[in-house]
Protein backbone atom coordinates (compact mmCIF):
# COMPACT_ATOMS: atom_id res chain seq x y z
CA UNK A 1 0.00 0.00 0.00
CA UNK A 2 1.51 3.51 -0.34
CA UNK A 3 2.29 5.19 2.66
CA UNK A 4 0.72 1.62 4.03
CA UNK A 5 1.13 2.67 7.99
CA UNK A 6 -0.40 5.95 7.80
CA UNK A 7 -3.56 4.10 5.77
CA UNK A 8 -3.47 1.49 8.51
CA UNK A 9 -3.80 3.61 11.17
CA UNK A 10 -6.05 5.89 9.67
CA UNK A 11 -8.73 2.46 9.20
CA UNK A 12 -8.29 1.05 12.42
CA UNK A 13 -9.04 5.07 14.32
CA UNK A 14 -12.01 4.99 11.90
CA UNK A 15 -13.08 1.61 12.85
CA UNK A 16 -12.33 2.10 16.22
CA UNK A 17 -13.76 5.75 16.42
CA UNK A 18 -17.28 4.79 18.26
CA UNK A 19 -15.59 3.33 21.40
CA UNK A 20 -16.35 6.36 23.16
CA UNK A 21 -20.16 5.16 22.44
CA UNK A 22 -20.10 2.30 23.81
CA UNK A 23 -17.91 3.51 27.31
CA UNK A 24 -20.61 5.85 27.97
CA UNK A 25 -23.55 3.58 27.29
CA UNK A 26 -21.76 1.31 29.99
CA UNK A 27 -19.88 3.15 32.70
CA UNK A 28 -21.09 6.90 31.98
CA UNK A 29 -17.79 8.47 31.93
CA UNK A 30 -16.59 9.99 28.70
CA UNK A 31 -12.78 10.52 30.34
CA UNK A 32 -12.99 6.77 30.72
CA UNK A 33 -12.41 6.20 27.26
CA UNK A 34 -8.81 7.64 27.14
CA UNK A 35 -7.59 5.78 30.10
CA UNK A 36 -9.06 2.70 28.67
CA UNK A 37 -7.68 2.59 25.19
CA UNK A 38 -4.91 3.83 26.43
CA UNK A 39 -3.72 0.86 28.61
CA UNK A 40 -3.67 -0.96 25.20
CA UNK A 41 -1.94 1.19 22.12
CA UNK A 42 0.47 3.86 22.63
CA UNK A 43 -0.25 4.60 19.08
CA UNK A 44 -1.18 8.39 19.43
CA UNK A 45 -2.42 9.17 16.37
CA UNK A 46 -4.93 5.90 17.20
CA UNK A 47 -5.47 7.34 20.46
CA UNK A 48 -6.49 10.90 18.86
CA UNK A 49 -8.97 8.91 16.74
CA UNK A 50 -10.84 7.75 19.68
CA UNK A 51 -10.43 10.72 21.99
CA UNK A 52 -11.71 13.62 19.41
CA UNK A 53 -15.25 11.79 18.38
CA UNK A 54 -16.91 14.67 17.93
CA UNK A 55 -16.29 18.23 15.48
CA UNK A 56 -16.46 20.60 18.72
CA UNK A 57 -13.89 18.13 21.13
CA UNK A 58 -11.50 18.05 17.94
CA UNK A 59 -11.51 21.89 17.05
CA UNK A 60 -10.77 22.75 20.34
CA UNK A 61 -7.84 20.30 21.17
CA UNK A 62 -4.35 21.46 20.51
CA UNK A 63 -3.94 18.06 18.16
CA UNK A 64 -1.52 19.18 15.07
CA UNK A 65 -3.23 20.03 11.59
CA UNK A 66 -1.42 16.92 9.97
CA UNK A 67 -3.09 13.93 12.11
CA UNK A 68 -5.70 11.76 10.34
CA UNK A 69 -7.75 12.35 13.59
CA UNK A 70 -9.41 15.10 11.62
CA UNK A 71 -10.12 12.74 8.37
CA UNK A 72 -11.53 10.12 10.94
CA UNK A 73 -14.08 12.82 12.65
CA UNK A 74 -15.26 13.96 9.11
CA UNK A 75 -15.66 10.04 7.87
CA UNK A 76 -17.97 9.63 11.00
CA UNK A 77 -20.15 12.36 10.22
CA UNK A 78 -20.39 11.57 6.29
CA UNK A 79 -21.16 8.25 7.02
CA UNK A 80 -24.32 9.00 9.48
CA UNK A 81 -25.43 10.81 6.45
CA UNK A 82 -26.12 14.23 8.22
CA UNK A 83 -23.14 16.57 8.82
CA UNK A 84 -23.94 19.85 9.11
CA UNK A 85 -22.32 22.99 10.25
CA UNK A 86 -23.61 22.49 13.92
CA UNK A 87 -22.07 18.48 13.78
CA UNK A 88 -20.59 19.14 17.09
CA UNK A 89 -24.12 19.72 18.78
CA UNK A 90 -23.90 17.28 21.86
CA UNK A 91 -26.53 17.98 24.03
CA UNK A 92 -29.14 15.81 21.80
CA UNK A 93 -30.97 13.63 24.40
CA UNK A 94 -29.93 10.11 24.17
CA UNK A 95 -31.45 7.09 25.03
CA UNK A 96 -28.68 4.32 26.20
CA UNK A 97 -31.34 1.43 26.11
CA UNK A 98 -32.78 2.02 23.41
CA UNK A 99 -32.28 -1.69 21.08
CA UNK A 100 -31.47 -1.92 17.79
CA UNK A 101 -34.86 -1.81 14.84
CA UNK A 102 -35.40 -3.68 11.97
CA UNK A 103 -34.45 -1.65 8.96
CA UNK A 104 -37.96 -3.04 7.59
CA UNK A 105 -39.72 -1.46 9.97
CA UNK A 106 -40.30 1.76 7.52
CA UNK A 107 -40.14 -0.16 4.60
CA UNK A 108 -43.08 0.84 2.03
CA UNK A 109 -44.40 3.27 4.65
CA UNK A 110 -44.99 0.22 7.58
CA UNK A 111 -45.09 1.62 11.02
CA UNK A 112 -43.62 -1.40 12.95
CA UNK A 113 -41.52 -1.53 16.21
CA UNK A 114 -39.59 -4.79 15.53
CA UNK A 115 -35.95 -4.60 17.11
CA UNK A 116 -33.58 -6.91 18.08
CA UNK A 117 -31.54 -8.29 21.26
CA UNK A 118 -28.62 -6.56 22.40
CA UNK A 119 -26.13 -9.85 21.64
CA UNK A 120 -23.32 -11.70 20.11
CA UNK A 121 -23.41 -12.52 16.44
CA UNK A 122 -23.56 -16.14 16.74
CA UNK A 123 -25.21 -19.36 15.46
CA UNK A 124 -28.31 -18.33 17.06
CA UNK A 125 -28.65 -14.93 16.04
CA UNK A 126 -32.16 -14.28 16.90
CA UNK A 127 -34.85 -12.67 14.40
CA UNK A 128 -36.44 -9.26 15.34
CA UNK A 129 -39.20 -9.44 17.86
CA UNK A 130 -42.12 -6.88 18.82
CA UNK A 131 -39.67 -6.34 22.46
CA UNK A 132 -40.19 -3.22 24.30
CA UNK A 133 -38.37 -0.04 23.63
CA UNK A 134 -35.91 -0.53 26.33
CA UNK A 135 -33.16 -3.33 26.82
CA UNK A 136 -33.07 -5.18 30.12
CA UNK A 137 -29.87 -4.19 32.51
CA UNK A 138 -28.67 -2.00 29.18
CA UNK A 139 -25.35 -0.63 30.92
CA UNK A 140 -24.32 -4.40 32.46
CA UNK A 141 -24.86 -5.59 28.57
CA UNK A 142 -22.75 -2.73 27.09
CA UNK A 143 -20.03 -3.30 30.01
CA UNK A 144 -19.71 -7.10 29.05
CA UNK A 145 -19.26 -6.21 25.38
CA UNK A 146 -16.40 -4.03 26.84
CA UNK A 147 -14.80 -6.33 28.76
CA UNK A 148 -15.11 -9.11 25.43
CA UNK A 149 -13.37 -6.51 23.60
CA UNK A 150 -10.39 -5.70 26.56
CA UNK A 151 -9.70 -9.42 25.90
CA UNK A 152 -9.32 -9.24 22.57
CA UNK A 153 -7.43 -5.95 22.58
CA UNK A 154 -5.21 -7.89 24.83
CA UNK A 155 -3.80 -9.70 21.95
CA UNK A 156 -2.85 -7.64 19.15
CA UNK A 157 -0.37 -4.92 18.40
CA UNK A 158 -2.25 -2.04 16.64
CA UNK A 159 1.13 -1.43 14.80
CA UNK A 160 1.01 -4.40 13.07
CA UNK A 161 -1.91 -5.37 9.92
CA UNK A 162 -4.89 -6.55 12.18
CA UNK A 163 -7.96 -5.12 10.12
CA UNK A 164 -9.32 -8.17 8.62
CA UNK A 165 -9.44 -9.89 12.61
CA UNK A 166 -10.32 -6.46 14.06
CA UNK A 167 -13.38 -6.30 11.42
CA UNK A 168 -14.32 -9.90 12.05
CA UNK A 169 -14.83 -8.89 16.08
CA UNK A 170 -16.30 -5.53 15.84
CA UNK A 171 -18.67 -8.01 13.62
CA UNK A 172 -19.63 -10.39 16.00
CA UNK A 173 -19.90 -7.92 19.30
CA UNK A 174 -21.07 -4.49 17.27
CA UNK A 175 -23.79 -6.52 14.77
CA UNK A 176 -26.68 -5.23 17.36
CA UNK A 177 -25.85 -2.32 18.99
CA UNK A 178 -27.17 0.64 17.97
CA UNK A 179 -25.19 3.16 16.06
CA UNK A 180 -27.15 6.07 17.24
CA UNK A 181 -29.28 5.85 20.42
CA UNK A 182 -30.45 9.40 20.04
CA UNK A 183 -34.17 10.47 20.34
CA UNK A 184 -34.84 11.80 17.12
CA UNK A 185 -33.22 9.28 14.97
CA UNK A 186 -34.45 5.48 13.78
CA UNK A 187 -31.73 3.41 15.91
CA UNK A 188 -32.00 1.10 12.45
CA UNK A 189 -28.05 1.00 11.93
CA UNK A 190 -26.20 -1.01 13.58
CA UNK A 191 -22.09 0.07 15.18
CA UNK A 192 -20.76 -2.18 12.85
CA UNK A 193 -21.84 -1.19 9.30
CA UNK A 194 -21.80 2.79 11.10
CA UNK A 195 -17.77 1.90 11.40
CA UNK A 196 -17.17 0.23 8.52
CA UNK A 197 -18.44 2.12 6.47
CA UNK A 198 -16.74 5.22 8.09
CA UNK A 199 -13.63 3.28 7.42
CA UNK A 200 -14.05 3.16 3.82
CA UNK A 201 -14.89 6.92 3.49
CA UNK A 202 -11.79 7.76 5.85
CA UNK A 203 -9.11 5.86 3.69
CA UNK A 204 -10.56 6.88 0.55
CA UNK A 205 -10.32 10.36 1.76
CA UNK A 206 -6.66 10.32 3.13
CA UNK A 207 -5.49 8.69 -0.23
CA UNK A 208 -7.47 11.13 -1.99
CA UNK A 209 -5.21 13.77 -0.33
CA UNK A 210 -1.91 12.21 -0.52
CA UNK A 211 -1.68 12.16 -3.93
CA UNK A 212 -3.35 15.49 -4.05
CA UNK A 213 -0.14 16.33 -1.23
CA UNK A 214 -2.44 17.60 0.84
CA UNK A 215 -0.76 17.36 4.52
CA UNK A 216 -3.12 20.22 6.54
CA UNK A 217 -5.73 18.11 7.10
CA UNK A 218 -7.60 20.81 9.17
CA UNK A 219 -7.50 23.26 6.63
CA UNK A 220 -8.51 21.35 3.82
CA UNK A 221 -11.43 19.39 5.52
CA UNK A 222 -13.30 22.04 8.16
CA UNK A 223 -11.58 25.52 7.40
CA UNK A 224 -12.88 24.62 3.59
CA UNK A 225 -15.65 22.25 4.60
CA UNK A 226 -17.89 23.39 2.06
CA UNK A 227 -15.27 23.21 -1.11
CA UNK A 228 -14.58 19.87 0.29
CA UNK A 229 -17.55 18.01 0.70
CA UNK A 230 -18.55 18.90 -2.70
CA UNK A 231 -15.76 17.98 -4.50
CA UNK A 232 -15.21 14.28 -6.31
CA UNK A 233 -13.59 12.61 -3.76
CA UNK A 234 -14.23 9.17 -3.99
CA UNK A 235 -15.13 6.60 -7.04
CA UNK A 236 -18.01 4.19 -6.43
CA UNK A 237 -17.07 1.05 -8.28
CA UNK A 238 -20.14 -2.23 -9.72
CA UNK A 239 -18.35 -5.32 -11.09
CA UNK A 240 -20.98 -7.89 -12.32
CA UNK A 241 -20.57 -10.76 -13.85
CA UNK A 242 -22.50 -11.66 -17.52
CA UNK A 243 -23.31 -15.13 -18.51
CA UNK A 244 -23.75 -16.75 -14.57
CA UNK A 245 -27.25 -18.69 -15.83
CA UNK A 246 -25.16 -20.34 -18.99
CA UNK A 247 -22.34 -21.22 -16.74
CA UNK A 248 -24.03 -22.51 -14.28
CA UNK A 249 -27.04 -24.88 -15.64
CA UNK A 250 -25.32 -25.99 -18.54
CA UNK A 251 -24.39 -29.23 -17.09
CA UNK A 252 -24.56 -32.66 -17.77
CA UNK A 253 -27.76 -34.61 -16.13
CA UNK A 254 -25.42 -37.22 -14.33
CA UNK A 255 -24.18 -35.30 -11.36
CA UNK A 256 -25.76 -32.31 -11.54
CA UNK A 257 -26.31 -31.69 -8.10
CA UNK A 258 -22.61 -31.71 -7.60
CA UNK A 259 -21.75 -29.71 -10.49
CA UNK A 260 -24.06 -26.92 -9.96
CA UNK A 261 -22.30 -26.47 -6.30
CA UNK A 262 -19.07 -26.81 -7.28
CA UNK A 263 -19.54 -24.15 -10.45
CA UNK A 264 -21.48 -21.73 -7.82
CA UNK A 265 -18.03 -21.95 -5.64
CA UNK A 266 -16.32 -21.40 -8.48
CA UNK A 267 -18.23 -17.93 -9.38
CA UNK A 268 -17.90 -17.01 -5.72
CA UNK A 269 -14.43 -17.74 -5.29
CA UNK A 270 -14.16 -15.51 -8.50
CA UNK A 271 -15.59 -12.86 -7.26
CA UNK A 272 -13.96 -12.87 -3.78
CA UNK A 273 -10.75 -13.09 -5.98
CA UNK A 274 -11.83 -9.77 -8.24
CA UNK A 275 -12.86 -7.86 -4.76
CA UNK A 276 -9.40 -8.77 -3.06
CA UNK A 277 -7.30 -8.19 -6.54
CA UNK A 278 -9.21 -4.65 -6.45
CA UNK A 279 -8.67 -3.50 -3.08
CA UNK A 280 -5.12 -4.83 -3.01
CA UNK A 281 -4.27 -3.24 -6.18
CA UNK A 282 -5.50 0.30 -4.50
CA UNK A 283 -4.25 0.35 -1.20
CA UNK A 284 -6.99 -0.46 0.52
CA UNK A 285 -8.56 -3.28 3.01
CA UNK A 286 -12.00 -5.65 2.95
CA UNK A 287 -13.62 -2.23 4.74
CA UNK A 288 -14.16 -0.43 1.37
CA UNK A 289 -15.94 -3.15 0.06
CA UNK A 290 -19.73 -2.41 0.27
CA UNK A 291 -21.47 -4.69 -1.06
CA UNK A 292 -20.77 -8.33 -2.30
CA UNK A 293 -23.13 -11.10 -3.79
CA UNK A 294 -25.01 -12.90 -6.52
CA UNK A 295 -21.94 -12.55 -8.94
CA UNK A 296 -22.00 -8.23 -8.16
CA UNK A 297 -20.05 -6.24 -5.93
CA UNK A 298 -19.74 -2.44 -5.13
CA UNK A 299 -16.71 -0.85 -3.83
CA UNK A 300 -15.77 2.32 -2.46
CA UNK A 301 -12.61 3.43 -3.81
CA UNK A 302 -10.70 7.06 -3.84
CA UNK A 303 -10.68 9.35 -6.88
CA UNK A 304 -7.24 9.25 -7.60
CA UNK A 305 -5.38 8.69 -10.99
CA UNK A 306 -3.66 5.78 -9.86
CA UNK A 307 -6.97 3.87 -9.26
CA UNK A 308 -8.05 4.40 -12.11
CA UNK A 309 -4.94 3.20 -14.14
CA UNK A 310 -5.03 0.43 -11.87
CA UNK A 311 -9.31 -0.35 -12.94
CA UNK A 312 -8.46 0.03 -16.20
CA UNK A 313 -5.33 -2.29 -16.15
CA UNK A 314 -7.55 -5.10 -14.21
CA UNK A 315 -10.94 -4.71 -15.96
CA UNK A 316 -8.27 -5.74 -19.32
CA UNK A 317 -6.50 -7.89 -17.96
CA UNK A 318 -9.62 -10.27 -16.01
CA UNK A 319 -11.46 -10.25 -19.01
CA UNK A 320 -8.60 -11.35 -21.06
CA UNK A 321 -8.14 -14.21 -18.58
CA UNK A 322 -11.78 -15.54 -18.16
CA UNK A 323 -11.86 -15.55 -21.92
CA UNK A 324 -9.17 -17.84 -22.03
CA UNK A 325 -10.94 -19.99 -19.37
CA UNK A 326 -14.13 -19.87 -20.11
CA UNK A 327 -14.78 -18.51 -24.03
CA UNK A 328 -17.39 -16.44 -24.21
CA UNK A 329 -19.40 -17.58 -21.63
CA UNK A 330 -18.37 -15.41 -18.81
CA UNK A 331 -17.40 -11.74 -18.88
CA UNK A 332 -17.29 -9.10 -15.99
CA UNK A 333 -18.61 -5.92 -16.56
CA UNK A 334 -16.97 -2.91 -14.62
CA UNK A 335 -17.64 0.57 -14.36
CA UNK A 336 -17.33 3.20 -12.04
CA UNK A 337 -18.67 7.02 -11.25
CA UNK A 338 -17.12 9.56 -9.33
CA UNK A 339 -19.17 11.69 -6.51
CA UNK A 340 -18.62 13.58 -3.32
CA UNK A 341 -19.13 13.18 0.17
CA UNK A 342 -22.38 15.47 -0.75
CA UNK A 343 -23.60 12.72 -2.89
CA UNK A 344 -22.96 9.36 -0.36
CA UNK A 345 -24.98 11.82 2.18
CA UNK A 346 -27.56 12.62 -0.35
CA UNK A 347 -27.69 15.84 0.02
CA UNK A 348 -29.60 18.17 -1.20
CA UNK A 349 -32.10 15.19 -0.98
CA UNK A 350 -34.44 16.80 -3.22
CA UNK A 351 -32.13 15.93 -6.16
CA UNK A 352 -31.56 12.44 -4.99
CA UNK A 353 -27.60 12.26 -5.58
CA UNK A 354 -26.90 8.92 -4.07
CA UNK A 355 -29.59 6.64 -6.46
CA UNK A 356 -27.94 8.87 -9.39
CA UNK A 357 -24.57 7.21 -8.51
CA UNK A 358 -25.92 4.17 -9.00
CA UNK A 359 -28.03 5.10 -12.16
CA UNK A 360 -24.70 6.70 -13.59
CA UNK A 361 -23.11 3.40 -13.40
CA UNK A 362 -25.55 1.95 -16.10
CA UNK A 363 -24.31 4.17 -18.58
CA UNK A 364 -21.25 1.67 -19.48
CA UNK A 365 -24.79 0.01 -21.71
CA UNK A 366 -25.37 3.32 -23.11
CA UNK A 367 -20.96 3.44 -24.43
CA UNK A 368 -21.99 0.11 -25.67
CA UNK A 369 -25.07 1.28 -27.47
CA UNK A 370 -22.63 3.78 -29.59
CA UNK A 371 -19.78 1.92 -29.96
CA UNK A 372 -22.36 -0.89 -31.94
CA UNK A 373 -23.94 1.80 -34.33
CA UNK A 374 -20.30 2.75 -34.98
CA UNK A 375 -19.08 -1.09 -35.78
CA UNK A 376 -22.48 -1.29 -37.62
CA UNK A 377 -21.31 1.42 -39.79
CA UNK A 378 -17.88 0.50 -40.64
CA UNK A 379 -18.92 -2.97 -41.68
CA UNK A 380 -22.34 -3.20 -43.25
CA UNK A 381 -22.06 -6.50 -44.71
CA UNK A 382 -21.70 -8.33 -41.76
CA UNK A 383 -22.42 -6.48 -38.53
CA UNK A 384 -25.31 -4.23 -39.79
CA UNK A 385 -27.55 -6.85 -40.59
CA UNK A 386 -27.12 -8.23 -37.33
CA UNK A 387 -27.74 -5.17 -35.45
CA UNK A 388 -30.77 -5.08 -37.85
CA UNK A 389 -32.31 -8.82 -37.50
CA UNK A 390 -31.16 -9.52 -33.78
CA UNK A 391 -33.11 -6.11 -32.80
CA UNK A 392 -30.07 -5.08 -29.80
CA UNK A 393 -29.77 -1.66 -30.14
CA UNK A 394 -33.83 -1.55 -28.54
CA UNK A 395 -32.74 -4.38 -25.93
CA UNK A 396 -30.29 -1.84 -24.70
CA UNK A 397 -32.28 1.07 -24.86
CA UNK A 398 -34.88 -0.65 -22.83
CA UNK A 399 -32.27 -1.49 -19.89
CA UNK A 400 -32.47 1.63 -18.57
CA UNK A 401 -32.03 1.41 -14.34
CA UNK A 402 -33.42 -1.82 -14.73
CA UNK A 403 -30.86 -4.76 -12.95
CA UNK A 404 -33.95 -7.37 -13.93
CA UNK A 405 -33.67 -6.11 -17.92
CA UNK A 406 -29.97 -6.05 -18.19
CA UNK A 407 -29.87 -9.77 -16.87
CA UNK A 408 -32.59 -10.82 -19.84
CA UNK A 409 -31.03 -8.91 -22.23
CA UNK A 410 -27.55 -10.99 -21.26
CA UNK A 411 -29.28 -13.79 -21.15
CA UNK A 412 -30.53 -13.01 -24.85
CA UNK A 413 -26.87 -12.59 -26.18
CA UNK A 414 -26.30 -15.61 -24.77
CA UNK A 415 -28.65 -17.15 -26.88
CA UNK A 416 -27.62 -15.59 -29.72
CA UNK A 417 -24.35 -16.61 -29.42
CA UNK A 418 -25.16 -20.17 -28.72
CA UNK A 419 -27.32 -19.86 -32.40
CA UNK A 420 -24.57 -18.08 -33.96
CA UNK A 421 -22.24 -21.41 -33.25
CA UNK A 422 -24.75 -23.67 -33.63
CA UNK A 423 -25.04 -22.17 -37.46
CA UNK A 424 -20.75 -22.99 -37.36
CA UNK A 425 -19.76 -19.87 -36.66
CA UNK A 426 -16.57 -18.98 -34.61
CA UNK A 427 -15.97 -16.63 -31.83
Amino acid sequence: MRDSTSTLTLTIGCLLHDIEELIKRGKKHKDDCNKWFSSYTDNIELLRCVRCHNKTTLLHSDIPNDSIAYIACLANYIAGGKYEQDSGVTDRPHNSSAPLRSIFNRLNGSTLNYCYQLKRLDENTPYPTDVPDNIDNARKQYNEILHELENYFKTIDFNEPCINSLLAVLEDFLSFVPSDTSSDEAADISMYDHVKITAAIGASIYEYLLESNVTDFKTALYDNECEFLDKQVFLMVSCDFSGIQQFLYNIVTDGALKSLRSRSFILQMLMEHCVNEILLGCGLSRVNLIYSGGGHCYILLPNTQKTTIFLEQFKISLNKWLRHQFGTVLYMATSWRTCSANDLMNRPASDAPYKKIFQDLNCIFQRMRVKIIYDAGRDEDAVKPFVIKSNILSYLLDIGNSRLKFMNFAHYVEALVAYHRYLGGKD
